[in-house]
């Protein structure tokens, strides 16, 4: 075990592992290789061991390919089991319970995730990590696929000597696919390309799938499985750059269409405000009467009169 420690320690961060249970029977193997400041590695513990370890300042995720895995930082814990990602937070103190696990690593500079940051508008200063699982399954996919894709450049005869170009676009790969999967300050902060402004990609990604779907039953977890977040990454993205929240924009879509409606109804065909109110899901139409006016200054049955 002490072996293994300074193993670790060496590769990782300084850590303090303890056996739970029979001394006797712990195993351990690892293979590993580094290359650019990029670690990939794939270990197993044949025990079920207890670590407090220090703070990280690279970017770690970790893959679960058997067994149990169960970190904590502070308040915040996380329990993964096959298949499953972690993101290790970083400049905390953590403590793992690791049972019979089996994993695959990969590690990366800290400041490569925060210069990729810079180039969707977040100072370096102010980017951080802000879960540590995955926004989605899907992405959870994307990251297995990812890590597919780096473990197939180095496991050649010759893994250490990946030629240069190759070995930047695997830390780019990396680099892109940490951001995409794990939630972050670049999904909810304002990104500015050039001149002008625009709300991040998950805002403009919910929005238009709330613009798709207004006519059907919408949950606010759909949009935000749409838009690629957890749906408090998305409410606070929404408060912060719509002044609303993600079912308050689907209300506001819902209210245009149906004034769109008796807009554009002719003399004659039988449109009421009551039937379109009722097909946008407006029940309550004292309410919806009442919000109508609010939003447009008028009542609806006025606007079906101009129309």
């Amino acid at each position: 075990m002490g072996e293994v420690q300074e193993l670790i320690s060496r590769r990782y961060v300084e850590h303090q592992p303890r056996i739970s249970g029979d001394v006797r029977a712990f195993r351990f193997s690892s293979r590993s290789v580094r290359a650019g400041g990029l670690t990939l590695d794939r270990a197993k513990y044949r025990a079920n061991i207890v670590i407090n370890a220090d703070p990280f300042d690279t970017t770690l995720v970790l893959r679960v390919r058997e067994g149990r895995f169960d970190m904590s930082s502070g308040r915040a814990r996380v329990v993964a089991g096959p298949g499953e990602c972690v993101l290790y937070p970083r400049h905390v103190p953590l403590d793992f319970v690791m049972d019979e696990v089996a994993y695959e690593v990969i590690q990366m500079p800290g400041e490569l995730t925060s210069r990729a940051a810079a180039r969707l508008g977040v100072d370096p200063a102010e980017f951080r990590f802000e879960g540590m699982t995955p926004v989605s399954a899907a992405m959870t996919r994307h990251w297995r696929a990812t890590t597919a894709y780096i473990t197939g450049v180095f496991s050649g005869p010759e893994p250490l000597e990946v030629h240069p170009l190759l070995l930047s676009a695997v830390l780019e790969a990396a680099t892109t696919a940490v951001l995409a999967t794990f939630p972050n300050t670049t999904m909810t902060t304002d990104y500015v390309p050039g001149s002008g402004w625009s709300a991040p990609s998950v805002v403009r990604r919910a929005v238009e799938f709330i613009e798709e779907h207004a006519a059907e039953p919408v949950t606010l977890e759909a949009i935000a499985a749409a838009a690629g977040v957890g749906t408090r990454s998305l409410q606070a993205a929404f408060a912060r750059h719509l002044d609303t929240t993600p079912l308050g924009q689907l209300y506001r879509v819902r209210l245009g269409r149906v004034r769109e409606e008796l807009q554009n109804a002719q003399p004659g065909d039988g449109s009421t405000v009551a039937d379109v109110a009722r097909r946008w899901g407006f029940a309550d139409r004292g309410r919806f009467a009442a919000a109508y006016r609010s939003a447009f200054g008028e009542l609806p049955s006025q606007t079906l009169r101009q129309g």
